[in-house]
């Protein structure tokens, strides 16, 4: 049975906007893709690459990421690798995930860092050619490539059924699907997509273009990823403003939820589809277990990340934590660290 509950939910809460961040007062590091390129374009050196970014983000990402992996490691858990799939979420076992876009590229390189030198394993999620910007950012997100493959490993953070809307419809800019949404053009279009599917279901026209054009997307993407980046089994759903317009919809109109799959990147990534594409699973959503707590933990809320940890600690049970790198470049973690290192945690 697939988690529909509080994970489920906390999922979707994560999807309509992957940046959010919820702490009072605190702010990400805010870079902009042309920034970003002025400050590690020219660099190749790993160190020149790391000092680059940590001179933009300061000491603290540091700090806390540090008290983070010793007390984990205290409470007895490992960190394992995404790749050595299938995940042993039965053990106490820690997978850490990063979802990394153009604006989360520096808080990436120093975690990359960290992760070399605590020789623990990361899967750093690339958010790979979903838009022009991310095609033009290609060579920095390549980079990454400069750290030891036994701690800094990737997979595919994507999002076909929106990314192929992007380049056929907006020309590659992703602000032309973030127009789409906001106008309402995203509701009207869905509406179309109800209608036909009931008329007509799963074999209405409209609706075997959109899956079609999103298939295709997905195998020209996973290809080129893997042309740059190798051989990776894990793959995760990207969020986009036409998810976040469906999952709006759905909540009102329960009648949609089988557009999901054209709409939404998690549903869209079924295990048998990203089997097809040489994929081992889909790492944002998980078979339920008979174990305390969540089997993913997320950024937010923060005001509950303490006591979810502490429900998968409980029962011995492991888990996977889903980060942005930027978002560990603001104060948002400060309150969870805090709390789970306090001696009386």
């Amino acid at each position: 049975m697939r988690l529909l509950s509080r994970v489920g939910h906390l999922a979707n809460s994560l999807l309509r906007n992957p940046f959010e961040v919820a702490s009072g007062g605190s702010e990400r590091l805010s870079t902009s893709a042309a920034a970003t390129r002025d400050l590690l374009g020219a660099r190749t050196a790993k160190r020149d690459l790391v000092d680059a970014a940590r001179s933009r983000i300061g000491r603290h990402l540091e700090r806390r990421f540090r008290r983070y992996v010793a007390w984990l490691q205290g409470q007895g858990y490992a960190f394992a690798s995404c790749e050595e799939w299938p995940l042993r979420l039965d053990t106490r076992r820690a997978y850490l995930r990063y979802d990394v876009h153009v604006r989360d590229l520096l808080g990436a390189f120093v975690l990359a860092q960290l992760h070399e030198e605590l020789q623990i394993p990361g899967s750093f999620q690339i958010c790979w050619e979903h838009s022009r910007a991310e095609a033009e950012a290609s060579d920095l997100f390549l980079k990454l490539q400069a750290f030891d493959s036994r701690f800094v490993q990737f997979g595919f953070h994507c999002s076909p059924e929106s990314s192929w809307i992007i380049w056929e419809r907006h020309k590659g800019r992703s602000e032309g699907l973030e127009k789409f949404a906001a106008s309402g053009a995203a509701c009207a279009m869905i509406g179309d997509w109800l209608s036909a599917f009931e008329h007509q279901g799963h074999d209405a026209p409209l609706l075997v273009n959109a899956r079609e054009r999103a298939e295709e997307q997905l195998a020209h993407a996973a290809r080129s990823f893997r042309r740059h980046f190798g051989p990776a089994k894990t793959i995760s759903g990207h969020g986009t403003p036409l998810g976040a317009a469906y999952l709006d919809a759905v909540e009102a109109e329960p009648r949609l939820a089988p557009l999901g799959r054209y709409l939404h990147a998690v549903e869209f990534l079924t295990p048998e589809r990203v089997q097809r594409h040489g994929f081992a699973g889909e790492i944002t959503r998980f078979d339920e277990d008979a174990l305390p707590g969540p089997p993913i933990m997320f950024e937010n809320p923060i005001s509950e990340m303490a006591q979810a940890y502490r429900q998968r600690l409980s029962g011995s049970a492991g888990f996977v934590v889903l980060f942005h790198p930027a978002t560990w470049t603001s104060d948002h973690f400060q309150p969870f660290i805090e709390a789970v290192t306090a001696r009386d945690s």
